[in-house]
């Protein structure tokens, strides 16, 4: 069993392995960011809002992304992605209970919690 151990020490002062796969998120605000951080929205939420239809968040990410977005949508898409990440780390939630929803006639976004 001894001879199975690994001696850390000058010799191995880190591996590189681990050094090679670990990830890392892309830089806040990037659309990259997003992905990483909440998954595509699938079709098991049964959460019916009235008035308004829910969102994908990648989809939100790319539409951020997008140069032909008018700027006060990419705001309000950037505020919205930004109020579920706060919601994520506030209370401690996994990414797939936050939820989007854009409002039909405003098309102003809440984040709700499934």
């Amino acid at each position: 069993m001894r001879d199975q151990i690994t001696d850390i020490s000058e010799q191995y002062p880190l591996f590189p392995l681990s050094r090679e796969t670990e990830k890392k998120p892309a830089s806040y605000p990037d659309p990259a960011f997003w992905l990483y951080i909440y998954p595509a929205a699938g079709e098991h939420h049964n959460i019916v809002i009235p008035g308004s239809r829910l969102l994908c968040p990648w989809g939100m990410a790319v539409e951020y992304g997008d140069d032909n977005t008018p700027p006060e949508r990419r705001k309000h898409l950037l505020e919205a992605l930004k109020t579920g990440l706060k919601t994520l780390r506030e209370y401690h939630l996994p990414a797939c209970r936050i939820l989007f929803s854009e409002d039909n006639s405003t098309r102003q976004i809440t984040v709700w919690v499934d």
